[in-house]
């Protein structure tokens, strides 16, 4: 977005008065909606809309093999796209998230290859929050250490945005991780003989059979009945322990077989619930201001991103722009984002009830009814 001298100006004294364009104040942040399960087809997926903003996240749960640098764990992979709605507002990220641009001439491939490099930039970053910061506990995807797990696919579409492009997409994927529904699980051995873990229908009593979900770790030693985890997989349900199977053989021994009935699934926040949330704030002028409208953003010289789960632990910070920010300023945008957290967080949570057609009294059970 390309604004004048004048405008910034503007734009730049009402920051710093604590009157934006707008009518909110530098701490304030735009309302917002969550339409849930809009493709059925989807382990999860949700339609996020702010303002002008419209961002659609979908993930896609499969088996296959573990990264051999972590045989123990599951696969998270994102993948964004921005639609060629954003060709007329690109000039608004020129310089500000990394500097993407392919520098090449020509309306036509510079806008597009340019937006290719804005999902890529955007993914990476995504990537990182839930990687490097272990948003998603990746073990509890293991099915068979280094041979099954669980591959989560999340792809995002940006139809069109009005700036806080970042903020928005992870609540985006936030609201399509809740509403994720994982099919249940059985081990069993190759060939036959007695079963670790059957189907998640078995009763309590069975010596040969227990539910193990999408999570458990190889040991060597003798199998593991359901009587002996029974107790160790009432606490997993309750997202207070994990379980640890201890298999007799080698991993090669045993396979995944999946259960096909939408009954047995189970919601991924039933494992996970701390999905991160992003705050970036935008230096305009002398101050630091949240949740920028694109008109916000191209007046900014920089910005600090800060990732943040519900237990207001850092996932991960990212600073962009061509003004650098001290140490200090970097700490007090830190303390200021965990602040403005604990407002999206209750605003992420009326909105994602709402989708779900169900009040604040309702908030616990949100995710442990699925």
């Amino acid at each position: 977005m390309s604004i004048s001298p004048g405008e910034r100006l503007f734009v730049r004294l009402g920051c710093e008065a604590d009157i934006r364009n707008d009518g909110r104040r530098k701490d304030d942040l735009r309302a917002f909606t969550i339409e849930t399960g809009t493709v059925p087809s989807a382990t999860g997926s949700a339609r996020f809309r702010q303002g002008k903003t419209d961002i659609l996240a979908v993930v896609k749960a499969e088996i296959g093999t573990p990264d051999v640098a972590a045989p123990d764990e599951g696969i998270v992979n994102f993948a964004v796209e921005c639609s060629a709605n954003m060709l007329g507002t690109i000039g608004a990220f020129q310089g500000t998230l990394g500097g993407f641009s392919t520098g090449m001439s020509g309306p036509d491939s510079t806008g597009r290859r340019d937006l290719e490099a804005l999902g890529k930039l955007l993914g990476s970053q995504l990537s990182a929050i839930y990687h490097e910061g272990g948003a998603i506990r990746r073990k509890r995807l293991c099915i068979i250490p280094g041979r099954k797990c669980w591959i989560l696919n999340i792809d995002c579409v940006v139809f069109s945005t009005d700036g806080n492009l970042v903020d928005a997409l992870a609540l985006a994927v936030r609201a399509a991780l809740r509403t994720s529904m994982i099919p249940a699980v059985s081990v069993v051995r190759i060939g036959g003989g007695p079963n670790v873990a059957d189907s998640t229908t078995a009763a309590a009593d069975d010596d040969d059979s227990v539910d193990v979900g999408s999570e458990w770790r190889k040991k060597r030693g003798t199998a593991t009945t359901a009587a002996e985890v029974k107790s160790e997989m009432e606490n997993r349900l309750t997202g207070s322990s994990q379980v640890t199977l201890h298999l007799a053989g080698s991993a090669d021994e045993w396979d995944a077989v999946v259960n096909e009935d939408p009954a047995a699934a189970r919601c991924l926040a039933r494992w996970d619930r701390d999905f991160p949330l992003v705050i970036t704030l935008n230096k305009v002028g002398k101050v630091l201001i949240a949740d920028a409208t694109q008109e916000e953003e191209s007046c900014a010289i920089s910005r600090v991103s800060v990732a943040l789960d519900d237990k207001e632990r850092i996932l991960g910070t990212f600073k962009t722009g061509t003004a650098a920010i001290s140490p200090q300023a970097i700490l007090e945008a830190i303390a200021k984002a965990a602040e403005i957290a604990r407002n999206l967080r209750a605003m992420f949570n009326r909105a994602y009830l709402a989708a779900l057609g169900l009040d604040e009294s309702n908030l616990a059970e949100a995710d442990m009814d699925k």
